[in-house]
């Protein structure tokens, strides 16, 4: 009988402890259930990743600018809407979601076009049906313009810089760099992609840089008889797209705030326009200071001029290393941005209990607090052999923080645009 690994070991441990999902009561409007449907839609259909995440800000400002304009609350994002008062809010919210989806997604036109007939024909119909469904699509339309040349496109080569310190293909994929352009993408809310830029990662001659390296190989190897079971799930849980746990949240949130459609409509807006900057800024600041992951530093320990930093030729982490440099943590500065938007949003920290479960039927995790989740998001990078500390903290959690909170406090503000 073959033996099993420790880390598989580990692995079914924590789903055993950890699968059992908590039920949420249902409260769903079309904000949440489209939320969910493109949601679908970007997970389902290339190229994924960082478009994805700007994909969905699209979506979610265009449902908002359609909706403020049938029942102005908020300002606009891009305030060329004519104000419509006798439109129905959610009709504009399901044609300006179903605009903007078929628009960047035209494959999946047929079923998109299937889920909105569907929720439309729950609207009674007549005039203000009329209007906001043109509303909608008028909003799909120009949201969809106003990125048309915001940078998504691009293509751009990396070269390694000649330093044992500079990112490079990892084990075992050995992928060559991801998207390197991204970080010059043009932001949704922020000035500029480094408005907030953290400076320089920590060097090998420094103290912290030695306690960052031994943690990561302590506790992010495969091997690690360090790591606890709960790490490990932590590590694998957060393997889930950053927006798949983070909408999960919101709309729980705003179903315990009883919040209408419009609510959910800004808060959406501001949760995906500011994440979507976060991952801009963060690939930014990826190529701006292009580190070495830790499967690299630790192998190959001995290049980095300290003594106190010793090499494992074998060492793998848990997970398998992405293709991008370490600093800074893409997770982390995407968690720090929603924690701010959710706590300026619901003006608080403390929160009724949320559970989420990724994959399906795997492993649950519960919070009581917003910034909870992002300190978990953190670790688990760190658990995960991925990350050094430095980079899902000051480098990382901090960066998105100020992104998410600058949103907060600069757009979508109460008051007609």
């Amino acid at each position: 009988m073959k033996k099993k690994s420790h880390t598989a070991t580990l692995l079914q441990l924590a789903l055993a402890v950890l699968a059992v999902a908590a039920t949420w009561p249902a409260r769903a409007d079309v904000v949440t259930d489209w939320n969910q449907t493109a949601i679908k839609t970007v997970l389902e259909n290339p190229p994924g990743g960082l478009t994805s995440i700007r994909n969905l800000a699209i979506v979610h400002l265009a449902v908002h600018d359609a909706v403020n304009a049938a029942q102005p609350r908020y300002q606009s994002y891009l305030n060329d809407l004519p104000a419509s008062p006798g439109a129905s809010a959610e009709a504009a919210a399901l044609a300006a979601a179903h605009g903007v989806l078929v628009g960047l997604y035209p494959a999946q036109k047929a079923a998109l076009d299937a889920a909105l007939n569907r929720d439309l024909a729950k609207i009674a119909e007549g005039d203000a049906k009329l209007q906001g469904t043109q509303l909608g699509r008028q909003a799909a339309l120009r949201h969809i313009e106003a990125r048309k040349a915001d940078g998504a496109d691009a293509k751009a080569d990396y070269l390694p810089p000649p330093s044992p310190l500079a990112w490079r293909p990892t084990f075992p994929t050995y992928l060559p760099a991801s998207l390197p352009h991204f970080g010059k993408v043009k932001p949704f809310f922020a000035k500029d992609a480094l408005q907030f830029d953290p400076g320089a990662p920590v060097p090998p001659s420094s103290k912290q840089f030695v306690e960052e390296f031994n943690e990561v190989k302590r506790l992010g190897g495969k091997n690690s008889t360090e790591r606890t079971p709960d790490q490990t799930a932590v590590a694998i849980f957060w393997t889930a797209p950053s927006y798949v746990v983070f909408s999960a949240v919101a709309r729980q949130l705003g179903d315990a705030r009883k919040f209408d459609l419009h609510d959910n409509a800004r808060l959406f807006a501001l949760l995906n326009g500011a994440t979507a900057d976060a991952y801009i800024s963060g690939w930014a600041v990826k190529y701006k200071y292009p580190t070495a992951r830790p499967i690299t530093l630790i192998r190959e320990a001995d290049q980095l001029g300290n003594p106190e930093l010793k090499a494992d030729a074998a060492w793998e982490p848990v997970l398998t290393t992405p293709n991008h440099p370490d600093y800074i943590s893409g997770h982390s500065i995407y968690a720090g941005a929603a924690e701010k938007v959710l706590q300026g949003v619901f003006a608080t920290d403390a929160i009724p209990v949320v559970s989420v479960t990724y994959p399906a039927n795997g492993i649950t995790r519960r919070y009581s607090r917003i910034s909870e989740i992002a300190e978990e998001n953190d670790n688990g990078r760190v658990w995960g052999g991925i990350h050094t500390r430095q980079t899902v903290g000051r480098g990382g959690a901090d960066q998105g923080r100020k992104l998410g909170d600058y949103a907060v406090k600069n757009w979508l503000l109460a008051g007609k645009s």
